[in-house]
């Protein structure tokens, strides 16, 4: 069987064409594609259709991708489904200005209910939230100069140079900059940037929580997923009194398209794809998922009210800059 008559993982993005696109988080990237290929075989290269697709892993190809979005302006170059977590994909100045407010993409999930009154669905229909990774704090109680029970508190001067956070040096959790953006402005990402000794991927992080150093931070921000593999009987984890905080996972589907893609939108928002968000500590937000990760817990979003703001792409394009002004 040829190519065109069957699911295909492409190796190049930027050639068109494409169904389907997806960067995800590390946790999530392996358990989801496991199921993705084994749904795609069932219902494309065995049915003898074409399927041309991609998948890869969020920490590795963000920025390429990013790129690729800055410079694409015809959507007919675009993927018709696209997949990727965190607010520095789909709210750059030029993605929104050449593909959102011209409609080119419509919210179409149907979400649990109970979800719905926090917020999440889009006012402006044009974005939707699949998952939410949860981020907690976690801290060394033998080594943190005091334990941080609220994300407030990751601000206190007794923390400076003690947070560990998702970074790679030039780039930090957007998720974490975002919140200290909305309820502190530039005061609260320059604490911010004081209590931060180092950027690093959640896996480093749990390597020195569970076998902790002299010098290394002993408080840290991490996913839920990561938090539970940490083996240190001192390193607890901290549900924030404000919440932990929700980091989404956008879905964003072209206008007109959902029905062509109806079985991948039924795979995407299904038990299948719910397991495997749940697996790795995530949750689905589509309309009879599994909800347990939920049940008596706390949660801080972001809100649309901020992702409102028609400047949105200045302002998250601002904020590694802003912070690394004051962390260097």
């Amino acid at each position: 069987m040829s190519s065109t008559q069957s699911a295909v993982q492409v190796e190049d993005y930027a050639v068109g064409g494409l169904s389907f696109f997806g960067l995800l988080p590390c946790p999530v990237k392996v358990p989801f594609e496991d199921r993705f290929r084994t749904f795609a075989r069932r219902t494309f290269t065995e049915q003898g259709r074409r399927l041309a697709y991609y998948i890869e892993g969020n920490a590795n190809h963000h920025v390429p991708f990013r790129d690729y979005l800055n410079t694409v302006e015809d959507p007919d170059r675009l993927p018709d489904i696209l997949l990727a977590p965190g607010y520095n994909m789909f709210f750059e100045k030029n993605f929104q200005q050449r593909f959102v407010r011209t409609g080119v993409f419509s919210d179409c999930l149907a979400y649990e209910p109970s979800l719905l009154e926090n917020g999440l669905r889009d006012p402006g229909g044009n974005y939707s939230l699949l998952a939410m990774n949860t981020l907690v704090i976690m801290a060394d109680e033998t080594r943190a100069p005091f334990v941080p029970e609220s994300w407030d508190d990751l601000l206190d001067e007794r923390l400076e140079k003690q947070l560990g956070v998702r970074g790679d040096g030039k780039s930090f959790c957007d998720a974490l900059l975002t919140y200290f953006d909305k309820h502190y402005g530039e005061d609260g990402i320059r604490r911010l940037a004081r209590s931060v000794q180092e950027g690093m991927h959640p896996a480093q992080a749990v390597v020195q929580l569970t076998r902790p150093k002299p010098g290394q931070p002993s408080v840290y921000v991490v996913p839920y997923f990561y938090a539970r593999t940490v083996q240190n009987p001192n390193a607890r984890i901290i549900w924030p009194k404000e919440g932990a905080l929700l980091n989404p996972v956008f879905l964003m589907v072209k206008t007109g398209k959902a029905g062509e893609h109806k079985e991948i939108l039924e795979f995407l928002t299904g038990p299948e794809t719910a397991a495997a968000f749940n697996c790795a500590g995530l949750f689905s937000t589509c309309a009879g998922a599994d909800q347990t990760l939920l049940k008596d817990r706390t949660y801080h979003w972001i809100g649309w009210e901020y992702l409102s703001n028609p400047d949105i792409g200045d302002v998250l394009a601002g904020l590694n800059p802003l912070f690394l002004r004051y962390y260097r």
